[in-house]
């Protein structure tokens, strides 16, 4: 009887290093899928990081062109006025001309 629940104890303790061994290797396994989905995961943050950045730059530039063209599309306007303004002067201009000669 001792030796049978010796051995009882024995293989409950071997029933249990097993049941043990089992949980801590799924904990293991558990944690290096972890591991690996945490590794994708910065991969996917410094790939989207990279290209906010671009995209960033890429903003930056179309906005710098952006204010080109309205600078130049200001200068052209005021040209326009000018030239404008000294073709209404000459006709005025003229019509004083043609008055003050015609007296």
């Amino acid at each position: 009887m001792v030796n049978s629940k010796t051995k009882t104890l024995a293989d409950f303790k071997t029933a249990a290093r097993k049941t043990v061994n089992s949980s801590v290797s799924k904990y293991n396994n558990y944690l290096k899928s972890l591991e690996i989905k945490i590794t994708a995961q910065n991969k996917q943050i410094s790939k989207a990081r990279d290209q906010s950045e671009k995209k960033r730059a890429e903003l930056s530039e179309a906005l710098k062109d952006r204010k080109a063209l309205e600078r130049l599309k200001e200068k052209s306007l005021e040209e326009y006025k000018k030239e404008e303004s000294l073709a209404e002067q000459k006709v005025t201009d003229e019509i004083v001309s043609y008055k003050y000669n015609k007296k």
